[in-house]
């Protein structure tokens, strides 16, 4: 663990600016820094119910942010671990020292049958006890121990616009961490959010596509393209559990979002160069940005999405632009051109709003 984020609450501006920049010296250093950050973060326990919209915890902005880095390798910013440090440093210094009691796990206990049904139970209970047993049987006995991450993650997904946000950054940064396992689990078990357990499935060979959210001017739909995007995520995510992962998303997309069977013309960019992102922003031209996305994922620069975080930098009034960031750099990646325009209205949208 890094001793200068240990002692992060310590350090002044310019010891944290070139320490920043030292992490950026390589893809290496920026993996460490990540790694290292996510585990002292994991110690922090405080989850909080944000605008009765979904439960935050510091490393739902960390895990984007990690993201935002890893399309960019080629194009290293300071401004990436600068942003993390800040996000770090909200957080209490003494609620990163605490050491996590550990639930004993006696010799005999790790002779005893190893069932994952066991971890469910005692999860859908709320018996944090022996969640924290069985998890730590599981950690110390099983080949993939990230495999107790996956069955929160399906365990979320029934309840997914409150728990998605929380429990993929939460899993996704306990997997890249591959470390102290326990720390990240306890950040979801003691915590007073509510998994359930979707029993009867339908199989359907449904594409999750015709479900992505249609642009509209409302602010709860920037939340539908986050959910929509780690829905998207999950259901390409190679894991044991795929299987679940997507009869589960698939059933959360029917209830909560509309099919679109708009039909999208084929996308043709402009003929026009365009020097950045957020001056094409100021066109407020869904046919400009789009076209400006469009030569981004053409070229495979992605170095908007470092402009955008800088952007908004100075804005706390949404605790999901890191978020929604991150989900724009996917979906721009992942989807089809024909998807370019709709997205472009999102960020047209989002920079209206928040731009302040």
């Amino acid at each position: 663990m890094s001793d200068f984020l240990q002692d992060i609450h310590s350090k002044n501006r310019s010891e944290v600016l070139k320490y920043s920049k030292s992490v950026v010296s390589s893809s290496n250093s920026l993996k460490d820094f990540f790694q290292n950050i996510f585990v002292i973060v994991a110690l922090f326990k405080n989850v909080k119910l944000y605008n009765e919209t979904f439960y935050y915890h510091p490393l739902v902005d960390l895990n984007s942010i990690k993201n935002i880095a890893s399309m960019n390798l080629g194009h290293l910013s300071h401004a990436i671990p600068l942003k993390a440090i800040e996000i770090l440093k909200t957080i209490p210094r003494n609620n990163l020292l605490k050491k996590n009691n550990n639930s004993k796990v006696e010799p005999e206990m790790l002779n005893s049958p190893l069932l994952i049904d066991d971890f469910i139970r005692s999860v859908l209970k709320r018996d944090f006890n022996t969640s924290r047993i069985e998890a730590s049987k599981i950690i110390a006995m099983s080949d993939n121990p990230v495999s107790i991450f996956e069955v929160l993650m399906e365990l979320s997904i029934p309840n997914f616009n409150l728990l998605g946000p929380i429990t993929y950054s939460i899993y996704r940064a306990g997997k890249f961490s591959n470390n102290d396992f326990m720390n990240f689990i306890d950040i979801l078990i003691a915590s007073d959010i509510r998994f359930l357990y979707e029993k009867k499935f339908e199989k359907k060979k449904i594409n999750p596509i015709i479900f992505f959210p249609r642009f509209k001017k409302k602010k709860n739909n920037l939340h539908s393209l986050v959910l929509f995007c780690l829905g998207l995520r999950l259901w390409n995510n190679e894991s044991p559990r795929q299987l679940n992962f997507q009869k589960n998303i698939l059933l959360f997309f029917e209830r909560n979002f509309e099919v679109d069977n708009e039909k999208k013309n084929k996308f043709k960019p402009l003929n026009k160069t365009f020097s950045s992102l957020p001056e094409v922003l100021e066109t407020k031209d869904p046919m400009y940005v789009s076209s400006f996305l469009y030569q981004s994922k053409k070229t495979l620069n992605w170095e908007w999405s470092i402009e955008l975080l800088k952007r908004y930098d100075n804005n706390s009034k949404i605790k999901e632009k890191y978020l929604f960031i991150d989900s724009i750099l996917y979906l721009v990646k992942n989807l089809r051109n024909e998807f370019l325009i709709s997205l472009s209205q999102y960020l047209i949208y989002f920079d209206e709003n928040y731009n302040k």
